[in-house]
């Protein structure tokens, strides 16, 4: 049985240049946060000192936390993204856009100091298109194991 990438396949590599520029803006984010905060490298993260006593640090480990959280995510999205959209393209390229749209509102939600408001618009939706993409890229794959016959 032939394998063959999908005529719209080019929705699903455009949506996944999402992700990468989403990261470059938390990236510049946390850069401009720790230079408030005057957090050397290679320190991760201010300390719980630090924190209490400038909010910029406190700020820091904000941007720090949402960025690192959608780098813990990124895998999966882009593993799922790829193999769901093998067969269902434009629900992959969709659900990957709306993954990545969302991290927008998550940033801003962890930047506000108050790290409980990343779910009022951002993680909750994130969480849902993440959730349709893993199920969906099993199917695939078992879907494309049954009709090569194992």
């Amino acid at each position: 049985m032939p394998f063959a990438i999908p005529d719209d396949y080019h929705y699903v590599v455009a949506s996944l240049s999402l992700p990468a520029l989403i990261l470059w803006g938390q990236v510049i984010t946390v850069g401009r946060y720790r230079r408030r905060a005057k957090i050397d490298y290679p320190q991760m993260y201010a300390d719980k000192a630090q924190a209490e006593a400038n909010r910029d640090a406190h700020l820091f480990n904000c941007a720090q936390r949402a960025h690192q959280n959608t780098m813990e995510g990124l895998p999966l999205i882009v593993l799922s993204t790829a193999i769901t959209g093998l067969s269902y393209p434009l629900v992959a390229a969709g659900a990957c856009t709306f993954w990545a749209v969302t991290r927008i509102p998550f940033t801003f939600g962890y930047l506000s100091g108050d790290p409980k408001k990343r779910g009022q618009y951002g993680a909750g939706l994130g969480f849902v298109s993440n959730l349709l993409l893993s199920f969906t890229s099993a199917y695939v794959g078992w879907q494309r194991l049954w009709e090569a016959k194992f």
